[in-house]
């Protein structure tokens, strides 16, 4: 998908990703973090939520959310002792909109997204269909990937507001630049 990524444990270093294996995230500023099966096992649930929301704009996670599961929920592993904190869905968009984040869900993967990512109408509905068809997890995070190197794909045909804002974003780069 030319994507660049890297790969953070800090618990246990994986066997198959070893040349991707990173020992700390201090000093990365990542576009995107995938956090997949992480949020249970979080010692410090809002600090370490609170970590990722400052880190990347973008969080892509899965995690099987609390909604009032009983004791016989098999995602709770007790065997293994490692699920040790839920978050509801309710806790979760509280975090995120205190944060300026939109939280968006399909299926096994969630989203949470910085309202900068998503500037515009136009650019929300592209998002919520990309997100929306990465229920089909493959297709779907391919869909993602494309929205996420060229938002603007679609400029010239959307909305003339969202035309304006690339032609400031563009100015406000070249002349940072």
């Amino acid at each position: 998908m030319g994507w660049s990524v890297l790969c953070h444990d800090p618990y246990h270093k994986p066997l198959f990703v070893d040349a991707f294996h990173i020992r700390t995230v201090e000093g990365l500023s990542p576009r995107a973090i995938i956090a997949l099966e992480v949020f249970e096992h979080f010692e410090d649930p809002r600090g370490s939520l609170l970590a990722l929301l400052r880190s990347a704009p973008i969080i892509l996670f899965t995690t099987e959310l609390y909604t009032g599961q009983g004791q016989n929920w098999p995602y709770l592993s007790t065997d293994s002792g490692q699920h040790i904190f839920f978050f509801s869905p309710q806790a979760i968009q509280l975090v995120a909109q205190l944060n300026g984040f939109l939280t968006f869900s399909a299926g096994m993967l969630k989203y949470l997204i910085h309202e900068s990512v998503v500037d515009t109408g136009a650019a929300k509905e592209r998002l919520h269909a990309a997100i929306a068809a990465s229920a089909n997890v493959e297709a779907g995070l391919h869909g993602f990937a494309r929205y996420l190197r060229n938002p603007y794909l679609y400029v010239s045909t959307d909305h003339p507001q969202e035309l304006e804002h690339f032609h400031k974003t563009e100015g406000n780069a070249k002349t940072a630049a």
